[in-house]
């Protein structure tokens, strides 16, 4: 029955009409929407520091706790490029912890920043990146002392920044959790450029888009079985054959890169998304090969030959085929295997009896799409 399911997503997933390949002329964007997304894009990659910078504030406070948040403070006031801002939020707020011996300052920045103030003053976007910057750095110093987190540049172009502060946070957390890691150096800029260069609408607006279409496989994924989940994507590594370009895609977890997505990393790289979601696509198919995928059955052993033929299909197709394939996986793969068990017919039986079952339903989510598009752009 596993096999007829992994066979028959297959088929699907060849019968996709190339509908996504047509684009329609761009509609204009204007100076506000640019700076409403350029924001939400540096939002998205700065929240899970902040948070991260929010705790490490509470656990410092505790009574048992080696850490004291005055010490990165008087470190932090040691450190040059502290001094060297030009926006006077930024500076008042230095001045502040300096005084209060708390990092509180910095998290009243943060919600002047997410409250989308400011929108068109890029240099709060540069020092406020920088400031952030310096005190995940100091704190990754404070808490394991290596050369590498010293040598690591502040005068990074904005998104190499940060790339820069997310290795950093990634850092503490291990840290913190007892666990130590070599700290990998991002890339030195050849040149700052200009912040309005760096960050693209349509990019962030895609990115957005491409989240909300594979939030629930995402979930699917994340809430199996560690030992399963862990296997799925081995078995989706596998099948590529390690042909990806991306070697994050081979060397981090399937929550680490669900996390990257969700963190709008790689923004400019397109092929990192298309990659992601091939491999959520690939992993999903090996999640049907498994008779009871609950997490107190066995794991059976995939069929990689199978999977590495699905791959070479599905790396062909636009990333809009793939969503629209995934969305299929997740919300009717379940109806069209009922639908064989029910049959008693044998899988190539089926398939002819019912060869017109999956474009037919495909063609209804895509249906389902133009509708929705069509009442968005063309209101009565």
């Amino acid at each position: 029955m596993n096999l007829m399911r992994c066979a028959l997503l297959f088929l699907l997933l060849c019968h996709m009409p190339a509908h996504a390949g047509e684009h329609e002329a761009a509609l204009p964007i204007n100076d506000q929407t640019f700076l409403v997304y350029r924001r939400y894009y540096f939002i998205a990659r700065l929240d899970r520091t902040i948070k991260l910078l929010a705790k490490f504030s509470q656990e410092a406070k505790a009574v048992a706790s080696p850490l004291r948040t005055r010490h990165v403070i008087d470190e932090l006031m040691h450190t040059p490029e502290m001094h060297q801002f030009n926006h006077v939020l930024i500076k008042d707020s230095v001045a502040s912890m300096n005084q209060l011996r708390s990092l509180k300052p910095l998290f009243m920045v943060w919600d002047a920043f997410k409250s989308y103030k400011s929108l068109k003053d890029d240099l709060f976007v540069e020092d406020f990146s920088k400031e952030i910057f310096i005190i995940t750095r100091t704190i990754a110093q404070h808490l394991h002392d290596e050369e590498s987190i010293k040598s690591i540049p502040m005068d990074l172009n904005i998104v190499c920044r940060c790339d820069a502060i997310s290795r950093l946070t990634e850092y503490i957390e291990l840290c913190m959790q007892g666990t130590l890691m070599r700290l990998p150096l991002p890339e030195r800029a050849s040149d700052v450029s200009d912040l309005a260069l760096n960050i693209h609408t349509d990019e962030v607006a895609f990115r957005y888009y491409a989240l909300r279409r594979l939030h629930e496989a995402a979930q699917l994924m994340l809430s199996a079985d560690p030992e399963l989940q862990k296997s799925l994507h081995e078995a989706a590594t596998a099948a590529t054959n390690r042909s990806e370009q991306h070697k994050a895609l081979r060397q981090r977890t399937f929550k680490q890169l669900w996390d990257d997505c969700q963190q709008y990393k790689f923004i400019d790289d397109s092929t990192f998304l298309h990659a992601f979601a091939v491999r959520l696509s690939l992993m999903l198919h090996a999640y049907h090969q498994q008779e009871t995928p609950e997490s107190a059955a066995p794991i059976r052993k995939l069929n990689y030959a199978q999977l590495m033929q699905i791959y070479q299909q599905i790396n062909k197709m636009p990333i809009e085929e793939i969503l629209t394939g995934i969305d299929f996986l997740v919300t009717n793969a379940s109806a069209i295997s009922n639908s064989y068990q029910k049959s008693g017919l044998s899988f190539t039986q089926w398939i002819k009896e019912y060869w017109w079952a999956p474009p037919m339903m495909i063609a209804t989510v895509i249906f389902q799409c133009v509708k929705f598009y069509y009442k968005k752009y063309h209101p009565r």
